[in-house]
């Protein structure tokens, strides 16, 4: 895929957002470089997905919690009106640029040629994705409960559990 036209550079905030109700929640990642912001859309899966990578290469860069302070994430609150670059996203890549200690993010809108410059990107520092992968963790967890033995959602007062051979009826009241 070829290089971005919406290059926020080093992000002066980053967070992340779900909005509705469990169940029915939309999530989105929030960024803001200068005066321009961005309002990427994406799946919870993908949302999920990024926190855990990020979580991983900061635990193999050997970078403990303790020896850097943690930075303040944007919120929707913060955006000044409706953000200029504002998509649901297809695609979406990181990655981590040795010589700088960033991380990259680059997001693909949905159905984007494969050959299309991402609709944008940005750098994190490391206190930046480390906030971010809490963020995500805090809000991908904040959903519906799963069942402890299926995974599968819990839904109303009554659970069959296909692990438990539709024994386990009482999980959902757990």
């Amino acid at each position: 895929m070829a290089e971005s036209g919406s290059d926020f550079g080093l992000v002066d905030g980053i967070g992340a957002e779900a909005i509705g109700q469990p169940g029915r929640r939309t999530f989105r990642i929030l960024a803001r470089s200068g005066h321009q912001s961005a309002s990427l859309w994406i799946e919870k899966e993908q949302l999920a997905a990024l926190g855990t990578a990020f979580q991983q290469a900061i635990v193999r860069l050997g970078r403990p919690a303790g020896r850097e302070r943690s930075a303040p994430l944007l919120s929707g609150a913060d955006l000044p009106g409706r953000p200029a670059i504002d998509f649901r996203c297809g695609q979406l890549g990181w990655g981590f640029d040795e010589q700088r200690q960033e991380f990259l993010i680059v997001a693909y809108p949905m159905e984007a040629p494969e050959d299309e410059a991402a609709a944008w990107h940005g750098r994190l520092t490391v206190a930046q994705a480390r906030s971010l992968s809490r963020e995500i963790e805090r809000l991908v967890n904040a959903g519906r409960p799963k069942c402890p033995l299926c995974g599968m959602v819990l839904e109303g007062m009554e659970h069959v559990c296909p692990r438990a051979n539709g024994h386990a009826k009482d999980i959902a009241q757990a």
